[in-house]
């Protein structure tokens, strides 16, 4: 509080109004400090998102290459049908020449790499989509938008309680 001349009077009005407007001139100049802060904080987040999606591009574009490239050699492999005609022909093949006990000991081997490859099948069948990863950013950027404003809203609570 300035230092006044004792003998300077001033009206009760006037003190008031002059205490509003420094009050007024303190909320203005922190709501124009928070408004700033919160552009800062805006357009970082921003620049993290965008980076954070040429990066989840960069590695669903590796992955979508990796897929097709499984497809193609998925592509190469029989059908059940194709397997099984070829086996049965194979297997009356082997029967004639081969002892019963290896042919059992190689259709046991057969069926045990077929459901290796159904168990592989599987697993990429269960890989996340990109349309499901998106959504997932999406949502973790409106919590972090969310959070930002609750932290600005808070900061001016106790800026404009003071």
């Amino acid at each position: 509080m300035p230092n006044h001349d004792p003998q300077e009077k001033v009206s009760l009005r006037d003190y008031i109004e002059s205490r509003f407007a420094s009050l007024e001139q303190n909320i203005s100049s922190s709501f124009s400090a928070i408004k700033e802060a919160t552009s800062l904080a805006l357009n970082a987040m921003n620049e993290a998102t965008n980076l954070a999606r040429l990066e989840m591009d960069r590695r669903l574009a590796g992955m979508n290459e990796f897929r097709e490239q499984l497809n193609k050699q998925a592509g190469t492999f029989l059908s059940k049908d194709e397997y099984s005609q070829a086996h049965s022909q194979l297997k009356e093949q082997v029967s004639k020449l081969v002892p019963k006990v290896e042919c059992e000991t190689n259709h046991a081997k057969v069926e045990a790499d077929v459901r290796v490859l159904r168990e592989f099948k599987a697993t990429l069948e269960g890989k996340a989509s990109q349309e499901s990863v998106q959504r997932v950013n999406l949502y973790a950027l409106l919590g972090a938008i969310i959070g930002t404003v609750a932290l600005i809203l808070n900061i001016a609570e106790r800026i404009i309680g003071k």
